[in-house]
């Protein structure tokens, strides 16, 4: 599934590159935009729920909103 999770507090370039990398240690992919101030997700529905997904954000320092 794709999907696109809007990022409140990204204040620089490497903070979607921080959440990338969250995202990635879990095992989803994703692509972060510092200047639309979002995240688009690929993962598999089977394998990930929106809550994992989101804990992983907001673990790295993140509020999605």
């Amino acid at each position: 599934m794709k999907k696109i999770f809007k990022i409140k507090n990204m204040h620089c370039t490497s903070c979607p590159i921080v959440i990338e990398f969250a995202l990635e240690d879990i095992g989803v992919k994703a692509k972060g935009s510092y200047q639309r101030g979002e995240i688009e997700v690929n993962y598999d529905v089977a394998r990930f729920t929106d809550k994992v997904i989101l804990e992983a954000i907001i673990k790295a320092g993140y509020e999605v909103g």
